[in-house]
């Protein structure tokens, strides 16, 4: 349309009033082809697949002209990756079709992408033999479920003395074969094949490596075994299972095609190879076919998604006279201020161009976003990191210059930070809100309230009984708890020397009902080890009731709402509670796979979580709570916030290079060669450390989209911390690599950069994002970091 034509004022309306850029309405008037769009983030990517959808409408209803028919919108598909990103899409697209005056009924088919496969299955799954209906797996009934193949195995190369860490090596080739569509023969007959090449390797790993993933593979056809003779499927079937009858049974295909005009699908970026190969195999050859996705923000890689789909669209989706699909971008961003956006591409553009599609992009800045506000700092500890931010927090909200709770977020890379920032925001009355069950699991209410549960589910824990002993509401002193235990080791003495296996050890938890027999407890030991006794004994008895409603009963019998409720510090108290109500609300949202939900599969399951090495990933919709929102930015990815703080930025933790697949050394990873998207991925060509290498990069380039996720969230003040020590380790950390740059870049427009020290002001060229985070910050004298630090304003 020529710059000088008025937009329809349906299209107006979806783009907020005003008229969408000239890269907003090529990618919204394209004709009916398979195209892909690159949109970067606050790009309005969403506003503008709402208002394709109206585009073509207008154009079927012959209300505007265009040199194709046109879709309505009953006959599109729009296929996005998680619930709310599907509700949030739908609700989007309601609107924007309100005011065309439709038939009652008229809406396109909006689901996720994991929804629409079962769609597939659903309709045609029995030309395949596969009965309608079949139970989807939740995360933890799959780890209850691969439990039982440890009973029918042995393991002879792969470690089996811990059970969740064996499960979840069995779960993550699981989970890559289907990803990548192998089977688990074809895993065991590859490496079989290359055992002889391997044993000639100057180092012996990857032939054991190659031999712990033949168990795995075998491992794994017995959990899909198991899965075939219960009648059920986990997520990855529903893909794998889908696409198999899309390629045997081209019927299927033919009537998706009648069925859908057109089809939209959103951050592809975030699907696997399998997801990738339905699509084309349901809407290749041609179909108008428009994805969106930002290669950017592809920060899922270590749960299966591949940015291979999103690289290979335009040769995986020809037009139909064989050229290559258009690509096309949206780049300006209306949701941060300029500073942000240039922080955001100093940390992007180290990417090799071979990861991005168009090696050049650059965010540009929407001039009514203004300049906005980066700050760096860097401090001794992660405990006076927290307690700055939530100062910080706290003085900017008193200040009037984000009025609400709700427009701060604290965003982490690892959920271990959560505890420091909780405690910290507390200590301001700040009101908080923890996001995710890994996050809450830290908190010092939630880990008291599982330690009783261990207690009375676990005769083995005597850690949590330590915990509750040592704590504030029993204090029983350490030299009563030492003698407690020195009656418990005096006990097993004699039993060694027996060397039976039929004789089970005394315990920790069987000494309180012998306290009697322990000599030189003090009375008042004595009688807070009787008080304790006595209530796990009517713990145990309420353990039968539903795990939700026992560990209400717990938080009820501890004192804990009480206390809460006496507490003066009112915001810390409402925190805790809020706290103590989300992990309730997980507890009620988990099922195991048969039966009724035992305590014990419930802390199996925690277990599994706090065993597990990676990030909870879905993205998730926060309360409306009027509160300040800690989340990894795995979750937030999707959101955004006035003002964000990113802490941990330090070597080790935040990049984070632990490599997550190693085939040359680790068993649970699939061979490269396997994979489908094999092409961008390094080779292993004999030499360990090169290989290494080579993956140490691949994983940086993830943590710097992991960054530019977290970066772009925010709209208007951004603040990046990081602290010289951690408490996981002995030795002080090195600044972050991600922030730092050694070229300053002239700033976006001609406002000049400002640095703002003591009161001063000095203007000049744009510095780096970070020059030397080390010679920004010094302590002074008392041990605290002075006010002074580098700052970008407008």
């Amino acid at each position: 349309m020529p710059r000088t034509a008025a937009y329809p004022e349906e299209i107006r309306r979806v783009m907020g009033g005003a008229d969408p850029t000239e890269e907003q309405w090529r990618a919204i008037s394209m004709p009916l082809e398979p195209y892909v769009v690159v949109a970067g983030a606050g790009s309005g990517k969403t506003s503008v697949i709402a208002a394709r959808v109206v585009y073509l409408a207008l154009v079927a209803m012959g209300r505007l002209d265009a040199d194709h028919p046109g879709v309505l919108p009953g006959n599109m598909l729009c296929l996005t990756f998680t619930n709310k990103a599907t509700e949030n899409l739908f609700l989007r697209i309601r609107r924007a079709l309100s005011s065309l005056d439709l038939p009652e009924g008229e809406e396109p088919t909006i689901a996720n992408y994991h929804g629409f496969a079962s769609q597939v299955l659903e309709r045609y799954g029995l030309l395949a033999g596969i009965e309608p209906g079949q139970r989807v797996l939740t995360s933890a009934q799959r780890v209850e479920l691969c439990a039982r193949v440890l009973d029918d195995m042995v393991f002879e190369h792969v470690s089996a003395e811990w059970q969740p860490s064996l499960i979840g090596k069995i779960l993550e080739l699981a989970d890559q074969a289907a990803n990548h569509r192998v089977e688990p023969e074809r895993i065991v007959e590859f490496n079989e094949e290359r055992l002889v090449a391997l044993s000639a390797h100057r180092s012996d790993r990857a032939h054991e490596a190659s031999l712990e993933r033949i168990e795995l593979a075998r491992a794994v056809a017995r959990f899909r075994e198991l899965k075939r003779d219960l009648g059920v499927i986990d997520f990855g079937d529903q893909i794998t299972l889908a696409l198999e009858i899309v390629e045997r049974f081209p019927r299927a295909a033919e009537e998706y095609r009648s069925r859908y005009a057109a089809v939209v699908l959103d951050e592809y970026q975030d699907t696997n190879v399998a997801q990738g190969a339905l699509i084309h195999g349901l809407f290749g050859d041609g179909f108008p076919v428009t994805a969106v996705g930002d290669p950017d923000q592809s920060i899922y890689g270590w749960r299966g998604a591949s940015l291979f789909n999103l690289l290979e669209f335009q040769e995986q989706f020809r037009l139909p006279d064989g050229t290559p699909a258009s690509r096309l971008p949206l780049y300006t961003n209306f949701r941060s201020g300029a500073r942000i956006l240039a922080a955001a591409d100093r940390i992007i553009e180290k990417i090799p161009e071979d990861q991005r599609p168009d090696p050049e992009k650059k965010l540009n800045a929407w001039p009514g976003c203004g300049e906005g506000e980066v700050e760096v700092r860097r401090f001794p500890d992660e405990w006076t990191e927290a307690q700055w931010i939530a100062g910080r927090i706290r003085d900017l909200h008193d200040a009037g210059t984000e009025s609400l709770w709700s427009e701060f977020a604290v965003l982490c890379r690892t959920s271990r930070l959560f505890v420091p920032l909780q405690e910290a925001l507390a200590g301001e009355e700040v009101p908080v809100e923890i996001v995710g069950l890994a996050g809450l699991l830290q908190l010092p209410e939630v880990v008291e309230v599982l330690a009783y549960a261990r207690a009375v589910a676990d005769p083995f824990a005597s850690v949590s009984l330590a915990r509750i002993l040592l704590g504030p509401r029993y204090r029983v002193g350490f030299k009563d708890l030492a003698r407690v235990a020195a009656w418990t080791r005096d006990q097993n003495y004699p039993l060694r020397s027996e060397d039976r296996d039929d004789v089970p050890p005394f315990l920790f938890a069987e000494a309180l009902d012998h306290l009697d027999e322990v000599t030189h407890l003090s009375d008042e030991g004595q009688a807070r080890l009787e008080q304790f006794r006595a209530e796990l004994a009517d713990l145990r008895a309420e353990a039968r009731r539903p795990v939700g409603e026992f560990l209400a009963e717990v938080i009820r019998r501890t004192g804990l709402l009480a206390e809460l409720e006496a507490s003066l510090d009112a915001e810390r108290a409402r925190a805790t509670k809020r706290n103590l109500a989300g992990f309730l609300d997980e507890v009620h949202a988990f099922s195991p796979l048969e039966g009724e939900l035992t305590l014990r599969a419930f802390l199996d399951y925690v277990d599994t979580v706090e065993a597990g090495e990676k990030q909870e990933w879905s993205p998730v919709q926060p309360s409306m709570e009027n509160s300040v929102k800690v989340m990894t930015i795995h979750q937030a990815k999707g959101l955004e916030f006035g003002m964000v703080f990113v802490p941990g930025l330090a070597k080790d933790l935040f990049p984070n290079l632990m490599v997550q697949q190693n085939p040359a050394e680790r068993g649970k990873s699939l061979d490269f060669e396997l994979r489908g998207d094999a092409r961008i991925l390094p080779a292993f060509r004999g030499n360990l450390k090169q290989f290494w290498m080579a993956l140490r990069d691949y994983e940086e380039m993830e943590e710097r989209r992991t960054c530019y996720v977290s970066l772009t969230r925010a709209k208007r003040r951004l603040v990046v911390t990081g602290a010289h020590w951690y408490g996981e380790g002995q030795r002080q950390k090195n600044p972050s690599a991600l922030p730092r740059s050694t070229e300053p870049r002239a700033p976006r427009s001609r406002t000049p950069w400002s640095a703002t020290a003591s009161g001063s002001s000095v203007t000049g060229p744009a510095p780096p994002f970070v020059t030397n985070p080390t010679r920004c910050f010094r302590r002074d004298g008392a041990g605290r970091l002075p006010r002074r630090s580098r700052i970008l304003r407008s």
